[in-house]
C-alpha cells in the first residue's frame, strides 16, 4: 500500500523542527501533502516534508534544531 516515501508526524517534526500540532494544521489546510488513515494517524509525503525543512524560517520564533526538554529544574533550598 505505502512504498516507503512516507513519514510519520513524529519523524516529520524531527526533520522540520515544527510541532506535530502545527504539522496537522498544515495537513488539514493543504499546505503539506499527506494522507489521513484514522482520527489521529497522518502520514506525510517525504518530498513535501523535505521542502518544508529546506524552507527558510523568516518570522516568529526560530525553529528548534533539537527537541527541547521542557520541565522544571530541581532547585535546592537555602539552609
Amino acid at each position: 500500500m505505502l512504498d516507503g516515501k512516507w513519514l510519520t508526524l513524529e519523524e516529520t517534526a524531527k526533520l522540520t523542527g515544527y510541532t506535530d500540532g502545527y504539522l496537522r494544521r498544515m495537513l488539514r489546510n493543504g499546505e503539506l501533502s499527506g494522507k489521513k488513515f484514522s482520527a489521529r494517524l497522518w502520514l506525510v509525503d517525504l518530498t513535501s516534508a523535505k521542502k518544508l525543512a529546506d524552507k527558510p524560517h523568516t518570522t516568529g520564533r526560530p525553529r528548534a534544531k533539537t527537541p527541547q526538554n521542557i520541565g522544571f529544574s530541581a532547585k535546592s533550598k537555602k539552609s
